[in-house]
C-alpha cells in the first residue's frame, strides 16, 4: 500500500481532536462499528467524520490512513497527552 507522498506533508494538527480519536482506534483495527462503540456515537457519525478526514488529508481509504497514522503516530501521542484521552462524557444539563 502506498500512500500519496503529498499526504505524507500534511499534519494531523488540520484534525479535530475527535478526528484524531477515530484514526488512532481505526488504526488499531476497529470496525466503524466497534468505534462508534467505544465513543458511543452512531456508526453514521463516524462514516461522517472518516470522510473529513479523507478530505483533509488527501487520502482515500482506511488503509492509507492507517499507514499514514503510522508515520505520524508522535502526532496522536502528542494529542493523547494534551487533551486527555479518552475524553470525559458530556453531561446535558439544562441548567
Amino acid at each position: 500500500m502506498r500512500v500519496r507522498t503529498d499526504a505524507c506533508k500534511y499534519s494531523l494538527a488540520t484534525l479535530t481532536v475527535r478526528e484524531r480519536q477515530i484514526v488512532r482506534l481505526v488504526s488499531k483495527g476497529l470496525s466503524n462499528r466497534e468505534v462508534a462503540s467505544r465513543l458511543n456515537l452512531t456508526e453514521g457519525t463516524i462514516k461522517a467524520h472518516l470522510h473529513n478526514i479523507y478530505q483533509k488529508l488527501p487520502i482515500s481509504n482506511r488503509t492509507a490512513l492507517a499507514v499514514l497514522s503510522v508515520s505520524l503516530s508522535w502526532q496522536l501521542e502528542a494529542t493523547k497527552a494534551s487533551v486527555g484521552y479518552p475524553p470525559p462524557a458530556r453531561s446535558w444539563s439544562t441548567d
